[in-house]
């Protein structure tokens, strides 16, 4: 089995763990979660939340770097701003920008660590 593929493949079982542990998109339309379900998710839910994300971001981050990177993607911003952080304290990053601003829990948790973790 190819890197490629195995990379992929990772990405996708954790993804689907993700959703298994309830913090699935915030409508059928295909939302993304909101900070309301994370302040109500479990911190093992956060935990594998964050998980995929990073799985996910770290795969296209490789591909992009091995292969060129695709026009636009905020992929290596992300990538860069998030690798000095481990997955717990982002998670308490993330509480802690909830818990400051309320008003903004119908933003996306993605939203969330870009403002965090990105943009800090």
């Amino acid at each position: 089995m190819s890197r490629r593929l195995r990379l992929y493949c990772a990405a996708a079982v954790v993804a689907t763990v993700v959703l298994a542990f309830g913090l699935a998109p915030a409508s059928a339309e295909g939302g993304y979660a909101t900070g309301a379900e994370w302040t109500k998710s479990s911190q093992g839910e956060k935990l594998a939340y964050l998980l995929g994300i990073s799985n996910l971001m770290s795969a296209d981050y490789e591909l992009q770097r091995k292969h060129g990177a695709a026009g636009g993607s905020a992929i290596p911003k992300l990538y860069a701003g998030t690798s000095d952080f481990t997955i717990e304290q982002a998670v308490a990053a993330i509480d802690a920008y909830f818990a400051q601003n309320p008003d903004m829990l119908g933003d996306s948790v993605l939203d969330a660590i870009w403002i965090t973790l990105v943009e800090r």
